[in-house]
């Protein structure tokens, strides 16, 4: 039960097991079969990521990590308690206590959890004004109006978090999640919060909920990755994005698989997109992709992802230096999270040179 040298503990299946990991930094239990009473030690000056994955949680598991959380020499940065359920809110809001007062805490997913309204709400308001975490995964749960309230307060609140996932917080239940408020909070010009990053895929959102978004993105500068996939989006609502694809000068990447436009959707992208130099990379149905349409929305993203916006400022403000690097990188193989998988090429931005002027060979 002692395992005083080792770095990092991964324990996966079977029953039971070591509950005492007093110099582990990186613990992880998965599917491991725990009796109600277990309980796991560790030195809280030490631990820096804990991952309970696909466990039943119970208030006495859960009520000492949370005083843990409390301690103020715990320098944990990451928990991870996917697929996990919390079994009573007794043990949500004993967390939720340690979550409070901690100061460590960097990243936090409860996707898959069961949690219902109360308990994210509980979870999300504890979080307020954390003064260190960045990264929230509260996706596939089934949050409300309590939990929903609580999030806008947190977004504005928390000047450290920059990427939220809440996607699927309808998850089972077939209605659509109203995150009205939510991007109402990240459209106002006077206070705009950190976030780069919003998931927000299987909310059922429609056509309607399209207004508030695309305010969202002309106002907010610092968003710069939506993901707005498997919602029921139709062609109404992406032509009233691409009415403002142009005034978009802060997103870089837009998801929008699996929901409900067609290829006339795509044309209206294709006919939007010249209009804005930022964007790099669109995401939708494969056979959306392979049609006319989208084989030209994806040479102006392409363009963008060159550095198209760099190429249209006057040749004068461009150091030289920086030349070798945006040539490099129109052939250079993107592997980043979240982009399409292409390569694009140097002969695009050729062309672009050729189109635009010869302000590129006068050095």
């Amino acid at each position: 039960d002692h395992h005083q040298d080792l770095d990092k503990v991964i324990l996966r299946g079977g029953q039971g097991g070591p509950s005492q990991f007093r110099s582990v930094r990186n613990l992880c239990l998965q599917q491991v079969s725990l009796n109600p009473t277990y309980r796991i030690q560790y030195s809280v000056d030490k631990l820096v990521e804990l991952s309970l994955l696909s466990l039943s949680l119970s208030e006495e598991l859960l009520t000492p990590l949370g005083q843990n959380l409390a301690n103020p020499a715990a320098v944990v940065e990451k928990i991870d308690l996917t697929d996990s359920r919390i079994l009573r809110q007794e043990a949500i809001s004993a967390f939720a206590r340690g979550l409070q007062l901690n100061a460590s805490l960097k990243s936090l997913c409860l996707s898959e959890c069961n949690l219902m309204d109360l308990g994210l709400a509980t979870i999300i308001e504890a979080l307020r004004g954390h003064p260190s975490i960045s990264h929230l995964d509260i996706s596939f749960n089934k949050g409300r109006s309590q939990a929903i309230s609580q999030l806008s307060s947190l977004i504005v609140e928390t000047n450290t978090l920059v990427s939220l996932n809440i996607g699927f917080l309808a998850f089972g239940a077939g209605r659509e999640v109203g995150l009205t408020t939510v991007f109402e909070c990240l459209s106002d010009e006077n206070r705009i919060p950190a976030l780069t990053i919003l998931q927000v895929g299987g909310n059922n959102l429609r056509d309607e909920s399209m207004e508030h978004i695309v305010t969202m993105l002309t106002q907010n500068k610092s968003l710069i990755h939506l993901d707005l996939s498997e919602n029921r989006f139709t062609n109404e609502g992406i032509r009233l994005l691409g009415n403002h694809l142009g005034r978009m000068s802060g997103l870089r990447v837009l998801d929008m698989e699996a929901n409900r436009f067609d290829e006339q959707g795509v044309e209206i992208l294709a006919e939007a997109i010249p209009s804005n130099k930022t964007i790099e990379a669109i995401e939708m149905d494969d056979s959306l992709v392979d049609t006319s349409a989208g084989r030209i929305l994806r040479y102006h993203l392409d363009l963008n992802w060159g550095g198209q916006r760099i190429l249209l400022q006057p040749p004068e403000s461009i150091a030289l230096s920086l030349w070798p690097s945006i040539l490099a990188r129109a052939n250079h193989w993107t592997e980043e999270k979240g982009m399409l998988q292409r390569q694009p090429k140097a002969s695009d931005i050729l062309l672009f040179f050729l189109r635009n002027g010869p302000f590129s060979l006068q050095h």
